[in-house]
């Protein structure tokens, strides 16, 4: 029997203070699910999740959808009101039963949840840690060892009081496709509303805004031809307008099949967001430093693996946060632009500006 676990830990490796006093709350929840024993196995004990330890790269959302739904316990952390706790347990209760809420304060649950089964703990000393581990052990073991007859969340509940039944959910990957599909739409929606503001761009640690335009000195550094030559893709840098485009060909050098764009640096790191151009529902946040004047090293993400705050604000991504992907740009001297790259700079790219 699996218990999954729904907890900030996307947003908190910009402060070790707070990673540390996430990861140390993780280890003792886990220790006390997986101190009670499985009702359904002979002499096994429960086993317990987190979204952001096993998840490969570019299956985050599919394996989280497989997760919420699979698992017979969830546990959602709502202290600091994070935004992706709230999605995943939004998604949690339309999908399955059996989710305990764990909270440090009343306020930081929403009116809407403080009906459902609730543990309102503290780790400020001892005592308080030990009453959360008593209390834990109780609600996870009442929960596997008793089936309740009426659904225990508020949109499950509706659904069985309306004689719509449960929502139809199947093990199979056509309707995890489906819903991780959704969950992509609505990330990408929610990335357009926050941070597609084609006059401003972040370019200072402060957050401060500034109308976005041509850095000179990145621009001289980064026009020109590159390759990653662990994929093979060819990639073209180049001014048009005012401000610096990127186009590139994933594993060849034949059709443009993505653009960096909005690029900035702040310090000695680049940021930019990428996106490819047949896959609309392809896009992500990459990090690149120069390692000398013709090597640039980094990584890259998929915009649903990377917390709301980035979505905000760039420059809080880093390369602690989960799911990156190495890569390596390497200068190709004297290589001439191809014409489909000519072409995108002259038609497709300057349309975008």
């Amino acid at each position: 029997m699996k218990c999954f676990l729904i907890m900030p830990y996307g947003n908190n490796s910009q402060d070790e203070e707070i990673k540390a006093e996430a990861d140390a709350l993780h280890t003792l929840i886990r220790e006390v699910v997986e101190s009670v024993k499985d009702p359904q196995t002979t002499g096994e004990y429960l086993s317990c999740i987190r979204g952001d330890r096993h998840a490969r790269p570019g299956e985050i959302v599919t394996g989280l959808v497989c997760d919420l739904v699979e698992a017979e316990i969830a546990i959602a952390i709502l202290t600091g009101h994070n935004p992706n706790v709230f999605y995943e347990l939004g998604v949690r209760h339309a999908v399955a039963d059996n989710t305990i809420l764990l909270a440090e304060s009343e306020q930081d649950v929403p009116f809407d949840l403080r009906t459902q089964r609730m543990i309102l703990y503290s780790t400020r000393n001892l005592a308080a840690i030990q009453k959360l581990k008593a209390d834990l052990s109780r609600a996870v073991s009442e929960v596997v060892n008793h089936s309740p007859a009426d659904a225990d969340n508020p949109v499950r509940r509706f659904l069985a009081d309306s004689a719509r039944g449960p929502v139809p959910v199947s093990h199979g990957s056509s309707a995890l496709e489906e819903m991780a599909t959704e969950m992509r739409e609505m990330r990408n929606a929610l990335e357009s509303l926050i941070v597609m503001r084609p006059e401003k761009v972040i370019t200072s640690e402060s957050g401060e805004s500034q109308d976005r335009s041509l850095d000179p000195e990145l621009s001289s550094r980064l026009v020109g031809s590159w390759i990653n030559k662990e994929t093979g893709s060819q990639a073209y840098a180049n001014e048009v307008g005012n401000q610096l485009s990127i186009v590139y060909c994933y594993s060849g050098n034949s059709e443009a099949t993505g653009v960096y764009h909005d690029l900035h640096q702040v310090g000695d790191r680049i940021y930019a967001r990428f996106h490819w151009l047949k896959t609309a529902d392809i896009s992500g946040f990459t990090i690149l430093s120069f390692a000398d004047n013709n090597t640039l090293k980094g990584g890259w993400w998929y915009a649903e693996t990377v917390p709301i705050k980035v979505l905000e604000r760039l420059t809080l991504l880093a390369p602690e946060h989960p799911g990156m992907i190495p890569i390596e740009w390497t200068r190709v001297s004297n290589q001439p632009v191809p014409s489909w790259a000519t072409e995108w700079f002259e038609t497709d790219g300057r349309k975008r500006k």
